[in-house]
Order: structure tokens, then C-alpha cells, then sequence
């Protein structure tokens, strides 16, 4: 009876030592399957190659262990050269599976371009220049010199080499050719109108505009003012506008009125002062230091018919006539 119940009680054992077995065995199975699966799970640092020519990167990605992600995406970058690395995912000093794909952007240039120099040029070779760098025409002011030939451009704004984004825009200065002769021009105030006419034809200004003002007590047609000043050398083809006494009774219609002026930027920062010369006479309404194209914005009470001069650094800059509204 004894003996029976031990070789039992040794095949119970003999049988859960072979299950136990069994067990173990198919974890292991399992644990390799798994691991010929998804890999053996061992990590690798990504490296930077941010900066490196696509063809490099792709080396040491794969030297690494890792795989880049194809194909390589492109885009613009201002600084880092075209078809060099510019962007990658993972960062680099990620900790990664071996065999992971990392995405890589390289660059395609900037979406900048260089200014050409257009010194020495004309307007259509300036248009042509411009164009084939995908810039345009921006301000152009025309201004008299001593040594440039007329039509030829002497200044840009930005200079030559200046970075700047496709569709920009480039101000020029273009030369006017040499300054006409000038004429110093006299004082005629107090004078009528017609003496003063005759004096200033004489000396050669052939443009010559009367402004009516009234003032109670002045018989009508004697010159009260006259703009620009006496003794200012100035061409013959410019205007001088006399500020005219008249016999009209009463004022014009006094009016506000909003003006904007944008000064050229090619002549840069500078003193601007503005001249008004309406029915109320001749005065200075505007003066200050402007930065480079700046934008004048002011309301002025304008008594009847108007005229506004802009001067910066004693340069005529920008005349403007203004009606009344009656």
C-alpha cells in the first residue's frame, strides 16, 4: 500500500516539473518571437545634423543606426545654405530605438535676395535689373546734378548688397541733369502788381502767379508778399507767386482741410519746412527734422484758393495747389 502511494505521489511530481517546463519554454518562445518583432529594444542617441549637407546626414543617420525618413522634405531658410540640413525630428540627444526614421527638411535658399547696384544706370536698365532679382520700382525722384548725365541714376535706397524680400521695392534718385542757371530773385513788395511783373520778366522768370489777399485798408493791386523770398537764387522756369491785394470784399471761404505728403526716401532724413500762401497770406506752417520718407500729416485752416511748397534742406521738394471749395 506505501509503495503505491509513492510512485503516485512521484508521477504528480514528474508531471508538474514537466508543465512548469512546458511553461517556461513557451516564454522564451514567446519573449524571442517578440523581440524578433519590434527589435531588441536597444537605444541609440539621435545625432545633430542640423547644418550638414542632406548627403552627409543621410551617413551618419545611418551609421547611428537610424533611417531618414524619404523623401527629405525642402524649404526656405535665410542662413543655411541650399541642400543642407535645416530641420530634424526627432531633436538631436533624443534617446531612440535603433532603427527609428528621423525626418530631415533641407534648404532650399533664401527667400531673400541681393540689391544690384543701379548707380550709372537708366531707368529702364534700373526696371530690368530689378526685375530679374524679383524686386521693383519703388519712389523716384528726379533732382539736378552737377556730374551725373540727365536721365542716369546717382542714388538708391536700400544700397547696393542690402538683403531684402522677393517683391520689394528699391527708391532711386535720377538725375535731372545740371541745375539750370539760376536768377536771384528781387524784391517787389510794395510795388503794383504790374511794375513787379514787368521787373521780374525783364530778369528772365517767365512763370510768375498772383495770389488775391484781401486787406482792409491796402488799395487793391499792390504786391503784400511774394514767394519764395527776395534774394533766393532760383531758375527761370520756376514759379514765383506774388500775394496780390484785391478789392474783394470780404474773405474767401475759411475751410480745415487734411493734407499727406510723403517725402522722397532717396534724399534721405533731413529738415523739412512747409509754405502756405492763401488769402491770409504768406507764413510757415510746418517745420521739423523728418527721418527718411517720411509721411507729413497735419489739418491747415486755408483761407480761399491755396499754395503749398515743401522744402527740405532749402531743396524745393513738392508743390501742391489747393482750390477752394465754394
Amino acid at each position: 500500500m506505501k509503495k503505491r502511494v509513492w510512485i503516485g505521489l512521484r508521477r504528480f511530481v514528474t508531471m508538474a516539473l514537466a508543465l512548469f517546463l512546458g511553461a517556461m519554454l513557451l516564454m522564451a518562445v514567446g519573449y524571442l518571437a517578440v523581440g524578433l518583432l519590434v527589435g531588441t529594444g536597444e537605444e541609440v542617441e539621435v545625432p545633430n545634423v542640423i547644418g550638414q549637407e542632406y548627403g552627409t546626414a543621410m551617413e551618419i543617420l545611418l551609421t547611428a543606426g537610424l533611417k531618414p525618413l524619404m523623401p527629405i522634405e525642402s524649404d526656405y531658410h535665410d542662413e543655411i545654405e541650399p541642400e543642407h540640413i535645416i530641420q530634424q525630428a526627432p531633436l538631436p540627444g533624443s534617446l531612440v530605438k535603433r532603427g527609428r526614421e528621423v525626418r530631415l527638411v533641407k534648404s532650399q535658399g533664401s527667400m531673400k535676395v541681393q540689391v544690384p547696384s543701379l548707380i550709372g544706370l537708366d531707368l529702364r536698365g534700373a526696371e530690368w535689373e530689378l526685375r530679374r532679382r524679383s524686386l521693383r520700382l519703388g519712389h523716384l525722384t528726379g533732382v539736378s546734378h552737377e556730374e551725373v548725365e540727365e536721365g542716369l541714376i546717382f542714388s538708391q535706397e536700400p544700397f547696393a548688397a542690402a538683403r531684402l524680400a522677393k517683391g520689394s521695392m528699391v527708391d532711386l534718385l535720377i538725375s535731372d541733369g545740371p541745375p539750370p542757371r539760376l536768377l536771384i530773385l528781387p524784391d517787389v513788395r510794395g510795388r503794383k502788381v504790374l511794375q513787379a511783373r514787368e521787373r521780374l520778366e525783364r530778369i528772365g522768370f517767365a512763370r510768375i502767379r498772383e495770389n488775391p489777399v484781401v486787406r482792409p485798408g491796402k488799395p487793391p493791386g499792390i504786391v503784400l508778399g511774394q514767394h519764395p523770398a527776395p534774394g533766393v537764387p532760383l531758375a527761370a522756369d520756376q514759379d514765383v507767386v506774388l500775394a496780390v491785394s484785391t478789392a474783394r470784399m470780404g474773405w474767401g471761404k475759411a475751410q480745415y482741410r487734411y493734407f499727406s505728403y510723403e517725402l522722397p526716401r532717396a534724399l534721405g532724413p533731413g529738415r523739412v519746412q512747409l509754405f502756405v500762401l492763401d488769402e491770409a497770406g504768406f507764413r510757415l506752417a510746418r517745420e521739423g527734422n523728418y527721418k527718411r520718407g517720411g509721411r507729413m500729416e497735419f489739418i491747415e485752416r486755408i483761407v480761399g484758393d491755396a499754395a503749398i511748397v515743401i522744402y527740405q534742406d532749402g531743396l524745393r521738394v513738392l508743390e501742391d495747389y489747393v482750390l477752394s471749395e465754394d
